[in-house]
C-alpha cells in the first residue's frame, strides 16, 4: 500500500510539472523540477542534468523575448528527463487497462525501486523527531520575571508545526530547548528518530540531525559558493558530488545569481535563502526557524512558506519543521499545527484543521471608511446579537456560529458602509489576540 501512494504521488507530480509546463509557468517548473528530483532520483544519477535545465527555464521565465521554439525544447527535454529519472508513469499509462499487471508492476517497482527512493520507509526507528512533555522554563531577575508554563510538543516527519504568540511570550525560548541550545527546568524530551533509545540524551547525535536557524543570522565570510560546498563537504559531501549537490541546492532556492556574492550583498531575503541552503545540505530530520519571516516582503514571505512545505513532504527526505511567526495567517496556510502562547501559557495546541471546530460564535474583522458611530448603529439595527469591537484601526464583527461571510457582506453591501479590508478570522489564531477565546 505505501508503494503504491508513492507511485500515485510520482504520477500527480508528472502531471503537475507538465501542466506547469504547458501554461508556461516555468519558474514554477523550474523548482518542482529540482523537487522531483530530490525526491525520486534515487542515487542522484540526473542531478547534474536537472540543475541545468532549472537554470535554462529560470532564464527562459525571465525572457520576455524567448522564442517559442526555444522554449518547446527546454520543456521537452525536461519531459524527457523527468521520464528517465522515474518511468513510473509510462508504467501506469502502458498498462492502465490490465489491473493485474499494474499490480505486479508495483511489487517489482516495490522491491527494486521503492527501498532506494524512501530508505527510511523501512529503516526508521519512528516518525516523530521530537516529543517533549511538560517543558518549563523560567527566567528570574530584576529586571525580567517569565516563566514557560508546561508545554508539550510533538513533532513529525513531513509536518510543520507553527509557534505563535505575541512577542516575549516564550517562543524563542522554546524552539531553543527543542534544538538544544537551551536546557528545559523541567519535562522530557527525546528524539525518537534521531538519536533513539538515548538515555541520557547523546547530544551530539541529535545536533548532526537538528538544522536551527535563528531570528538574528550569523554573519559568514567569503561568499555564497563556498559556504554551502564548504558546509556540503563538513557533512560528508565531496568531490563531483559536492558540486552537484550545492549547485541543485543554489538552483532551487534561486541563489544562483548571488553565488559570489558575500554577506554585505545579500539582501534580509537571501541571508534566509542561504541559511535554509545551508539547513537543506546537512539533510535534517528537524527543522528549527525562529520568526525566518521577519525580514521578508510579502511575495518573499509566500514562496519561503511554500517551499518549506515542499521540502518537509519530500518522499525521500522529510523533514519534521518546527518556526515561529508573527505572520499569522500566512503560517496557518501551510502549518499542520498550531501552538499559540500567552504569557507562556499553552492557549492552543493542536491542528490547524481542529482549531475552531466547537465555537459558539464567528469572528469577521473588517477595516471601513464609515465612522464608528454610523457602523455601530448600523450593527445594532441589524442584530442584537452582533457584537462590534473597535481595535486600532480596525473593527472586529461577532456573530453567531450561524452567520456567514456572505451574510456579513450582504449586511455590508446593503448599509453602504465603505468597506477596505476584510478578514474571517474565526478559525484563525488571529482572534485569540483580541481577548482569551477558545477554540
Amino acid at each position: 500500500m505505501e508503494c503504491c501512494v508513492v507511485i500515485n504521488d510520482v504520477v500527480r507530480r508528472h502531471k503537475e510539472l507538465e501542466t506547469y509546463l504547458e501554461k508556461r509557468e516555468l519558474g514554477t517548473a523550474a523548482k518542482r523540477l529540482i523537487d522531483f528530483q530530490r525526491d525520486f532520483d534515487a542515487d542522484d544519477a540526473h542531478l547534474g542534468q536537472v540543475t541545468s535545465l532549472n537554470y535554462a527555464l529560470t532564464d527562459l521565465a525571465d525572457d520576455a523575448d524567448a522564442r517559442p521554439e526555444t522554449i518547446t525544447r527546454i520543456t521537452q527535454r525536461t519531459l524527457d528527463l523527468m521520464r528517465q529519472i522515474s518511468p513510473v508513469e509510462e508504467i501506469e499509462r502502458r498498462d492502465r487497462d490490465r489491473e493485474e499487471e499494474v499490480l505486479e508492476d508495483v511489487a517489482q517497482l516495490k522491491r527494486e525501486v521503492h527501498e532506494k527512493m524512501r530508505p527510511h520507509a523501512t529503516q526508521k526507528v519512528s516518525d516523530f523527531a521530537f516529543v517533549g512533555r511538560g517543558i518549563t522554563k523560567a527566567y528570574k531577575s530584576r529586571r525580567v520575571k517569565f516563566s514557560l508554563q508546561p508545554v508539550d510538543v510533538t513533532l513529525r516527519l513531513g509536518e510543520i508545526t507553527a509557534v505563535v504568540g505575541e512577542n516575549g511570550n516564550g517562543k524563542t525560548t522554546l524552539l531553543k530547548i527543542i534544538a538544544g541550545l537551551h536546557a528545559a527546568d523541567s519535562g522530557t524530551l527525546s528524539y525518537p528518530l534521531i538519536a533513539p533509545d538515548s538515555d541520557p540524551i547523546d547530544w551530539y547525535a541529535v545536533k548532526q540531525g537538528i538544522a536551527w536557524i535563528s531570528q538574528e543570522l550569523p554573519k559568514w565570510h567569503g561568499n555564497v559558493l563556498d559556504n554551502l560546498r564548504f558546509s556540503a563537504a563538513i557533512h560528508g559531501v565531496e568531490s563531483e558530488k559536492n558540486v552537484n549537490y550545492v549547485d541543485m541546492i543554489i538552483a532551487r532556492l534561486g541563489l544562483y545569481k548571488y553565488s559570489n556574492a558575500t554577506w554585505k550583498e545579500l539582501s534580509g531575503g537571501y541571508k534566509m535563502r542561504f541559511s535554509l541552503a545551508k539547513a537543506l545540505i546537512r539533510k535534517p530530520k528537524l527543522l528549527v526557524i525562529d520568526e525566518p519571516l521577519a525580514n521578508l516582503d510579502v511575495n518573499a514571505q509566500i514562496t519561503f512558506l511554500d517551499d518549506l512545505r515542499h521540502f518537509a513532504q519530500s518522499p525521500r527526505h522529510p523533514m519534521a519543521v518546527i518556526l515561529s511567526s508573527q505572520h499569522l495567517h500566512e503560517v496557518e496556510r501551510i502549518a499542520d499545527n498550531i501552538l499559540f502562547l500567552q504569557q507562556g501559557n499553552p492557549i492552543y495546541n493542536g491542528s490547524v484543521e481542529d482549531f475552531g471546530v466547537t465555537r459558539a460564535e464567528n469572528i469577521y474583522e473588517i477595516a471601513c471608511e464609515t465612522p464608528y458611530d454610523l457602523l455601530t448603529t448600523a450593527v445594532t439595527n441589524h442584530d442584537n446579537q452582533w457584537q462590534l469591537e473597535k481595535n486600532g484601526y480596525n473593527y472586529t464583527i461577532r456573530t453567531p456560529a450561524v452567520i456567514s461571510r456572505n451574510d456579513v457582506l450582504q449586511f455590508i453591501i446593503n448599509n453602504n458602509i465603505a468597506l477596505t479590508y476584510f478578514r474571517d478570522i474565526s478559525k484563525s489564531t488571529r482572534k485569540l489576540f483580541r481577548r482569551n477565546d477558545h477554540a
